[in-house]
């Protein structure tokens, strides 16, 4: 652990502040070894306060270490007498990693003090997500010592030294093997120790059974060659047996799925010999279709020329029907022509004996638009004369008079 820099204000009888003691500031950066000098209540221990204040929320004035509001009102110490609040700061690094511990306390306007407040920071300058009455714990976790262990081994504070060097050995050794980081060592020695143990108990039984082996005669030896160089024989032997009925085996194996395969193809040649059968009957349909194919086209348009040539005949028996009909329309319409125009009528002179009577018949049209008008000029005429002459027709001129004299007026 790397102490960067401390800050308080209103921390015991040092009034006011913020108070910084940076370690990488001049004086401080540049000097290798430095101590805390002054007199007897200059302020000595409370820069140490400051220091387990802000990781651990205790300092070790304390008996048990720990602080309550009940301890700093009765003690009257930690929250400066003349000071409504107090803050206490450390900035350390452990392994490249630098984090900021914040301590502080407040009076409430009833004069009661308020709980403390602790904060964690990264290096980041990010609050870290702990809880207020987490932050000791998590120093702790950070620095690798619980704070009897940071007392005792790095803030040995007036009367604390003496102390540490009465702790007995086992808590000393435990203290700088966390401080020194040796502990691996210890581990490590306990490792080799066990490992040793038990090398050392196979060693032995190593040696017991090496104890039970017989070295044998030159004869037993030649013996038991002899018999490795026959095995050895037998060996190749049977490697070459082995071998053999190997590709014996391979070829019996390649035989069986041949004969499957023929057995396969003896029983798809039933099936097509059977659906054979069943297509004879077609077969001859088929050979007919071959020869006949190339015929198809020709047979087609023999079909269509049949087929049209019934349809002609039969739009020529209509056609004679109908000329036939026509031909007795055209003598009927002759003879009432004759008839109309009192003239003889044939095929030759039909269309002028038509023209001659057409205009005939155009003339008298007109010729009776004409009387017609005539006769509405005299029907207006005689009804204006009646209406004239009602009276005197009425009384003077009897009625076959009457009808005399119309008739004139008509003629005129």
């Amino acid at each position: 652990m790397k102490i960067i820099n401390i800050s308080f204000q209103n921390i015991n009888n040092l009034r006011g502040g913020p108070h910084v003691i940076d370690f990488e500031k001049h004086p401080l950066a540049e000097a290798g070894i430095f101590a805390i000098l002054g007199p007897t209540g200059s302020g000595k221990s409370t820069i140490l306060d400051v220091i387990t204040l802000a990781l651990f929320n205790q300092i070790p004035r304390f008996k048990d270490g720990i602080i309550s509001n009940n301890k700093i009102l009765k003690h009257g110490s930690v929250l400066n007498l003349h000071a409504k609040e107090a803050e206490a700061s450390i900035t350390y690094e452990i392994k490249g990693e630098r984090y900021t511990s914040q301590w502080k306390i407040t009076t409430a306007r009833t004069g009661t003090l308020k709980a403390t407040e602790m904060y964690l920071i990264d290096g980041g300058g990010n609050f870290m997500d702990v809880k207020n009455s987490a932050v000791p714990a998590k120093n702790e976790e950070i620095i690798g010592l619980k704070y009897d262990q940071f007392v005792k081994a790095i803030i040995l504070s007036q009367g604390e030294f003496s102390k540490f060097l009465k702790a007995d050995k086992k808590e000393r050794g435990k203290l700088l093997e966390d401080i020194t980081g040796t502990s691996i060592y210890r581990k490590i020695g306990s490792a080799a120790f066990r490992k040793f143990r038990e090398v050392e108990s196979q060693a032995k039984e190593e040696l017991n059974k090496l104890g039970e082996i017989h070295v044998l005669e030159k004869e037993e030896v030649n013996e038991i060659n002899n018999a490795i160089k026959q095995l050895e024989k037998t060996k190749i032997e049977s490697d070459r047996s082995i071998k053999a009925l190997t590709q014996l085996k391979q070829t019996k194996s390649e035989i069986q799925k041949i004969v499957n395969h023929l057995k396969q193809k003896q029983e798809e040649s039933k099936l097509h010999k059977l659906s054979l059968q069943d297509f004879t009957p077609l077969l001859s349909k088929l050979k007919i279709h071959e020869k006949i194919s190339p015929l198809q086209a020709d047979f087609k348009a023999y079909q269509d020329a049949k087929n049209n040539a019934i349809l002609t005949a039969k739009n020529l028996d209509d056609y004679k029907a109908s000329l036939k009909s026509a031909q007795e329309g055209i003598g009927r319409a002759i003879k009432e022509i004759a008839a109309l125009c009192k003239k003889e009528v044939t095929m030759d002179n039909f269309l002028k004996v038509m023209s001659d009577f057409e205009k005939k018949i155009n003339k008298m049209d007109s010729g009776l638009e004409n009387l017609k008008a005539k006769g509405k000029d005299l029907r207006q005429r005689i009804n204006i004369k009646i209406q004239q002459s009602q009276l005197e027709l009425n009384e003077k001129i009897p009625p076959s008079k009457a009808l005399q004299l119309i008739e004139e007026e008509i003629e005129v």
